[in-house]
């Protein structure tokens, strides 16, 4: 037969083991003091604002990748622009265009 202790122990696991059964988290929380919730939300906080800074980071190396493409790409159509006038002035060639519909030449 078990001694009073014995049940004394079994009684209260069981106790421990149906209380945790029924726990409501907002008694969890209120049964912290308030700075352990609020380094908790701190915690959180610092997480999100990694994140935020890391996905910032992110979208900031995208923008200045595609703008030095379009800078580039703007020079190097202005270098053939400036390479074809130079070729044509030097053979003395012209561009002309003849708009049909209106029977319209111009140089």
């Amino acid at each position: 037969m078990p001694d009073k202790l014995q049940l004394t122990v079994f009684n209260q696991i069981q106790l421990d083991v149906e209380s945790v059964y029924s726990i409501n988290p907002l008694m969890v929380i209120a049964q912290h003091e308030w700075y352990s919730v609020l380094i908790y939300l701190l915690v959180i906080a610092a997480v999100f604002f990694v994140f935020i800074m890391f996905y910032n980071w992110q979208l900031r190396r995208q923008v200045n990748s595609k703008t030095n493409a379009l800078f580039k790409e703007n020079k190097d159509r202005r270098m053939a622009e400036d390479r074809l006038a130079i070729a044509m002035e030097a053979a003395g060639l012209g561009l002309w265009e003849w708009n049909v519909i209106d029977d319209e030449v111009s140089f």
